[in-house]
């Protein structure tokens, strides 16, 4: 590290969302100092758009916005619960939390499901996936982009429940329990025993599957099966 979390030390010197994500919780491993993890947070904030969504790189000359990466974010102040107990952290980023949902909910199309994310609708780097955008997103809603979503929600749910704002917390679960049931009922493949990357694109990758189980979408013998 330099004074922020990297992606790559060599190449694009850049603090990447989701890979800061990764990177605090190995610091939370090896070092009882959150300070980097609290600087990191508090740049990712400082990148903001009126939208409600944060840019997936901060401090960065160009702008990117990787929607998905958002996500992480909310994560990441969980994270720092669990290793700090800190409430006062949490309030301090509630509003960056509703923000980001917010923007999630308003790209709800008719299928139920989260669809045309703009920006760039990143996953994963996978062979086979143009620029890691699963391939569903070209032909409607993606399922791992609505499952992401959901555990957003899952944990917006628990962080408002911690901070006694519980009406919150109410409309996050609910919310998550909805969309949840959407993908229940569009992209459970009972054939195959596996959720469609998307309810029109009859393929399948271990992300939606992973994140099926994250979600506890599926729980027990079901989802053993699923990891299988």
């Amino acid at each position: 590290m330099h004074e922020t979390y990297e992606n790559c030390p060599y190449y694009e010197q850049l603090q990447y969302m989701m890979d800061t994500r990764l990177q605090i919780l190995f610091s939370y491993m090896i070092s009882g100092d959150t300070r980097l993890a609290e600087k990191a947070m508090y740049d990712y904030r400082c990148s903001l758009l009126p939208n409600g969504l944060m840019q997936s790189r901060y401090p960065s000359r160009e702008p990117q916005v990787i929607p998905t990466f958002n996500i992480f974010f909310i994560f990441m102040v969980e994270d720092y619960y669990w290793q700090t107990g800190k409430t006062s952290h949490i309030i301090q980023y509630r509003s960056v939390i509703d923000g980001i949902l917010e923007w999630f909910h308003g790209h709800i199309g008719k299928s139920g499901l989260v669809e045309e994310l703009e920006y760039w609708p990143f996953v994963d780097w996978v062979e086979g996936w143009e620029r890691g955008v699963p391939p569903a997103a070209k032909k409607g809603p993606a399922t791992i982009h609505s499952l992401m979503y959901a555990a957003g929600l899952q944990t917006a749910a628990r962080l408002n429940e911690i901070t006694d704002r519980k009406y919150m917390a109410i409309e996050y679960e609910k919310r998550a329990k909805d969309i949840l049931q959407v993908i229940e009922n569009t992209c459970w493949d009972d054939a195959n025993g596996l959720f469609r990357s998307g309810p029109e694109y009859n393929r399948f990758s271990q992300h939606d599957q992973i994140w099926a189980v994250l979600t506890n979408l599926v729980k027990g013998k079901r989802a053993k099966s699923v990891m299988k």
